[in-house]
């Protein structure tokens, strides 16, 4: 049950405490669950291992809650350990053994490849070795034991390492490979970044790792696995070295060394999906925490062994009985500690339990002698050299046992050195010198040769040598008895001589120089010996002519001396007869008696002279340089300048030199003082040298008018002046300029204009030095990019003062370029998109002209503006005349709905500032009545008279339309309606008083109220043959009794109150209007008296609908039929009868 923990918050009066795993999210309160105590909270439950959860905390201030803690994701681990009950427990460190999800543990492992040596190959299989392009993979592992709450008491016993063999390849005669496993020193790498090159962020010492740098060089085990190894197997490694910490990160290098051939072995890594196959990492701890030896500090003797014990505390400091592994570093120790010595010397005494290891020194001495040891036994000496011989007792093992008494007998010779054992011969053959320890004694046979040689002699050439000729020259060696032994004998002979040349292949001296010399020699044994050779001139070889100055002036004079040399360079000076000089240039000759030769020079340079003696010939060159200045000349183009005018462009360079010449017409260069004159120029920048011996004049302004370059010189107070004339013209073209500004003001590379609007250019040429150039030069082109059209424009563009007026919309580029002289380009261009210009004509289009009221038109206005680009334009309306709010604007530029209402014709005209038009409409009213008017001839009217009735009926827009054949006229009164024509009825009354007419339409129904005053004739007409019958009778009543008079009148008055009532009775059931046409039933006065009860029920006629093929009805309640023919009838709410369709 874990228990998770938080900071306490101020302020906090509770907690809300989240967590979230694979089940859901779950939320406690401090308020509400008892798992939460002060700022801990406790699970419920055990969690189960290998499972993850996600947690977070929130303060609580009475209802507020705060922000959110950092969230924390815990995994419950399921410890991979075991206890050996040896003070040892093992712990399995393996990725993602205990948490799969956290990778927990996690063991590093990664190969570096020197095939890639910047790749990182993270992810892939641990292989170790040498591929078949001899490339090698080494593998890093690392392992944090940190990473599990291990006691920090306890220490590391030992590490193993099981890894799963996947498979190997090997060739070239590769019978296995051998492991070795090495701790790594060099901190800083993991699998992700770990290379051949580096750790990922450094470099390791040397590509691959470097031994004793960046591990260590002693391995900590070594395997070696056959080719015949089985796959899909564990391979086991020890990885326990010493100092290592319970707590640290430890990484080691596996290296593969194929016997030979190549060899690569390719293990599973920590990616494997099968767990049992990643790497697993053994560590074995132990709470052993220190092993001491006793005895100390011992010193023993080679034959005496020395008994150790080691005691090995826990890290309480308690004993702990536990086996240790003893190991020494000489001699042998076994596993109860008892040490064997061998060898003299300071040694150490290693206890081990696991790494946990303690060392001990001890001192070994000799032990007692039992033998005599002589080396060498055998030797071969000359009588020159000396022999020491090595003699030592010693003890069992071979150690020297010092102090004892070891005597040297010579058979010849005597013995010598410090310790008498240094054999010194004098007598050639073989000899012994025996040793004697005790009653041991042993014979050194020695076989004395003879000694070096003691005297070295030359002999040969005698007499005077001629130069350039050989003399044989002889070498005898001498031992110190005047024996002449090989001059192999004496090594290595070097031959010196202070002139000539000595070869000893052939013992011949070749002569050189005239003179007195010495052969000298020495050899590598010391031994040397010299003799003189005398040495005259030889065959003449060549012919020397020294002047008394290699260089002069041209106003000087050479004196000449000529000397005889001979094949070796012996000089003899002689004198040349003047038929011996063949050629003397083109100087003069001067002989004089006993004075050496003189030749007086002309022209300058090298001037060769020749000459012969005996049958050889030889030249000398005099370097003539130039006299006394007396002109000055210019010099272009290799000509004489002085004076000239020469034509040039802007762009070109103008080089002058100037020369100086003396009195023999010899010329030189001087510097001397340039400048350069022009009326508008007085920069005398335009000369790259003011003071040189030649100018380069670069102009920058072009003009017809020449420039003087003028050069000045002073020579000896004298100032010499020379001038060259220099016209300049426009250079090659070299800078483009176009500027450009449109109509509206714009300016760039990049316009937007209408069709209404045009663009300037203006354009520029000019040298490189910003002469103007003439434009007309320019090629102008017109590009349509959207249709890829390009046109050379250049006539017309130029005609139209280099304005581009937009037409068409669209994008266009117009460009202007010129290639000048030197084959280089100048283009210059501006990219135009156009859009269409102000309309100055309209068109419409719409989907009718003739069109219902109620329904809508759609209309769509094209603009075309001046250069008759089309697009859809908006306009204002003007419907007959005035503003109309009928059109309705679309979503889109350009189109209108109207709305029909008014029924007629209408003018539209519709108008942008610049345009308008017209067209008509035709809007019929709708046929659906909406209401009508009725126009009465009277409302009052006397029995038995009638009323015109006029109807107008018009539909919901106020459109007057035809009054439909369904339309009836109804009256109260027994009124008689008669249909005079369409929209006119005529009623004739029948009873006296307030009566109603209805008028109906449709489904609109208008009552108008009218007043008929009653007349004797209309009395009776309305009471019928029974009003005739009572009027007879009262009219016998009134005769009889006249006295009844008021009361007649009084029941007259009554009688007309039931008539009155009477009538009512008759008009309340007829008071409904009834179907006109062929509806059944009078339309007049009903016959006889009047009911005198309820009307008797009348049979519906059934409607002949046998015709119909299809029928319908409108939401307003019109019905539709059409018949066998295609014909189409309605008839409108009301209506009996089928009225044809007529479009």
């Amino acid at each position: 049950k874990p228990v998770l923990n938080w900071n306490t918050v101020a302020g906090a009066t509770g907690y809300i405490v989240t967590i979230r795993n694979e089940s859901g999210q779950y939320t406690f309160k401090s308020a509400t669950s008892n798992q939460i105590t002060g700022t801990s909270f406790t699970f419920a439950d055990t969690v189960d291992p290998g499972s993850t959860f996600e947690w977070w905390v929130q303060a609580v201030n009475g209802s507020i809650p705060g922000p959110s803690s950092s969230r924390w994701i815990v995994g419950i681990g399921d410890p991979q350990t075991q206890d050996n009950n040896d003070h040892t427990w093992t712990y399995e460190f393996q990725t993602g053994n205990e948490i799969e999800e956290l990778a927990h543990t996690n063991v590093q492992d990664v190969s570096i490849y020197s095939g890639l040596t910047e790749t990182n190959l993270e992810g892939d299989m641990n292989i170790i070795g040498v591929d078949a392009s001899q490339d090698e993979y080494r593998m890093l592992l690392s392992a944090d034991f940190g990473q599990i709450p291990l006691n920090p008491s306890m220490n590391v016993h030992s590490v193993g390492l099981a890894m799963h063999l996947e498979d190997f390849n090997f060739g070239a005669g590769a019978t296995g490979m051998t492991f070795t496993v090495h701790r790594v020193i060099t901190t800083g790498w993991s699998e992700t970044t770990a290379t051949w090159n580096g750790t990922g962020a450094a470099l390791w010492a040397a590509p691959g790792m470097q031994a004793g740098v960046d591990y260590d060089s002693t391995p900590i085990d070594t395997f070696f696995m056959s080719n015949l190894q089985a796959i899909d197997t564990t391979i086991n490694f020890n990885l326990g070295h010493r100092m290592m910490y319970i707590d640290g990160v430890h990484s080691w290098v596996i290296i593969g060394t194929p016997s030979q051939g190549w060899m690569e072995v390719e293990f599973a890594d920590n990616s494997e999906e099968t767990l049992s196959k990643r790497p697993l990492l053994l560590m074995n701890y132990t709470d052993i925490d220190s092993v001491t030896i006793s005895p100390t500090a011992t010193t023993t003797d080679a034959d005496s062994a020395v008994q150790f014990s080691a005691s090995t505390f826990d890290y309480n400091s308690l004993v702990a009985s536990v086996p240790v592994v003893w190991s020494a570093s000489s001699g042998s120790i076994d596993s109860t500690g008892l040490f064997t010595p061998t060898t003299v010397g300071t040694h150490t005494v290693t206890a081990c339990f696991g790494v946990i290891c303690e060392d001990e020194s001890v001192t070994v001495t000799p032990g007692a002698a039992v033998g005599l040891v002589v080396t060498p036994l055998t030797a071969t000496i000359t009588a020159d050299e000396t022999l020491e011989l090595s003699a030592d007792v010693v003890d069992q093992h071979g150690n020297a046992v010092p102090g004892e008494s070891i005597t040297f007998t010579p058979s010849n010779g005597t013995m010598g050195g410090t310790f008498g054992d240094i054999f010194q011969p004098y007598a050639v053959g073989g000899q012994t010198v025996t040793v004697t320890w005790e009653t041991t004694s042993i014979v050194v046979n020695i076989l004395v040769e003879l000694g070096a040689p003691a005297d070295i002699e030359l002999t040969g050439c005698s007499g005077v040598v001629p130069a350039g000729t050989e003399c044989e020259i002889t070498t005898t060696l001498y031992d110190q008895y005047r024996n002449i032994i090989p001059l192999t004998e004496a090594g290595a002979l070097s031959y010196s001589v202070n002139d000539g040349l000595y070869s000893e292949a052939t013992n011949m001296y070749f002569a050189n120089t005239v003179g007195m010399w010495q052969l000298s020699l020495t050899s590598a044994i010391g031994l040397s010996d010299s003799i003189p050779i005398q040495t005259g001139h030889g065959q003449m070889a060549s012919l020397e002519i020294v002047p008394s100055a290699w260089d002069i002036t041209a106003d000087d004079v050479v004196f000449l001396n000529t000397t005889r040399i001979d094949v070796q360079g012996n000089r003899l000076p002689v004198v040349l007869p003047l038929a011996n000089w063949t050629s003397i240039s083109d100087g003069a000759l001067n002989i004089t008696l006993d004075h050496p030769v003189q030749w007086i020079p002309s022209g300058l340079g090298g001037r060769v002279i020749s000459a012969q003696y005996e049958t050889i010939f030889e030249s000398i060159t005099i370097n003539v340089t130039k006299g006394i200045m007396v002109d000055m000349v210019l010099i272009v183009d290799s000509e004489d300048a002085d004076g000239e005018t020469y034509s040039m462009t802007a762009d070109e360079t103008f080089v002058v030199k100037a020369k100086a010449s003396d009195g023999k017409g010899n010329r030189w260069t001087i510097d001397v003082n340039w400048t350069v004159a022009h009326p508008d120029w007085s920069e005398q920048s335009v000369l790259l040298y003011t003071l040189s011996d030649e100018t380069e004049f670069m102009p920058i302004l072009a003009s017809t008018t020449a420039y003087v370059v003028r050069a000045e010189y002073t020579f000896d107070g004298q100032l010499f002046s020379e001038i060259v004339n220099v016209e300049v013209s426009e250079g090659i073209i070299q800078v483009f300029t176009m500027d450009t500004i449109a109509s509206n003001g714009d300016t760039g590379t990049v316009y937007n204009i209408s069709a209404d609007e045009s663009i300037d250019f203006s354009v520029s040429l000019s040298d490189g030095d910003l002469n103007p150039l003439d434009v007309d030069v320019l090629t102008w082109m017109f590009e349509d990019t959207d249709a890829g059209v390009v046109t050379d424009i250049t006539s017309t563009f130029v005609a139209d003062g280099y304005q581009w007026e937009a037409t068409t919309v669209g994008n266009y580029r117009v460009l202007a370029y010129v290639e000048n002289a030197d084959g280089f380009n100048y283009t210059r261009s501006i990219d135009i998109s156009v859009y269409h210009g102000v309309a100055v004509s309209l068109d419409h289009e719409l989907n009718t002209f003739d069109e219902d009221a109620g329904e809508s038109i759609e209309i769509s206005i094209t603009g075309t503006d001046s250069d008759g680009n089309t697009f859809p334009q908006d306009v204002e309306w003007i419907e007959d005349g005035s503003l109309s709010d009928r059109v309705i604007p679309g979503s889109v530029t350009g189109s209108y709905a109207y709305q029909a209402s008014a029924a007629g014709d209408h003018i539209m005209e519709y108008s942008t500032p610049g345009a308008s038009n017209t067209f008509e409409l035709k809007i019929s009213p709708q046929m659906i009545v909406d209401f009508i008017e009725v126009e009465l001839s009277a409302v009052k009217v006397d029995q038995q008279a009638s009323i015109d009735i006029t109807v107008q009926a018009f539909d919901r827009f106020a459109n007057p339309i035809p009054v439909p054949s369904s339309a009836r006229v109804d009256a109260t009164g027994r009124g008689t309606v008669e249909n005079t024509g369409q929209g006119t009825f005529k009623v004739t009354t029948l009873e006296s008083g307030p009566q109603t007419i209805t008028v109906s339409a449709g489904q609109v129904s208008e009552n108008y109220e009218i007043e008929v005053t009653g007349t004797f004739g209309g009395f009776f007409a309305a009471g019928g043959t029974l009003y005739y019958i009572g009027a007879v009778l009262i009219g016998l009543i009134v005769a009889v009794v006249l006295v009844l008079l008021v009361m007649a009148l009084r029941s007259g008055r009554d009688d007309d109150d039931w008539d009155d009532d009477y009538d009512d009775e008759d008009d309340e059931p007829r008071s409904a209007r009834g179907p006109t046409g062929r509806a059944p039933g009078p339309s007049g006065p009903a016959p006889g008296t009047g009911p005198t009860g309820s009307p008797p029920a009348e049979e519906e006629e059934k409607e002949d609908t046998s015709w119909i093929v299809d029928q319908r009805m409108d939401d307003d309640g019109t019905e539709w039929a059409q018949s066998e023919d295609g014909t189409w009838y309605y008839r409108e709410p009301g209506q009996s009868d089928w009225v044809q369709w007529q479009d």
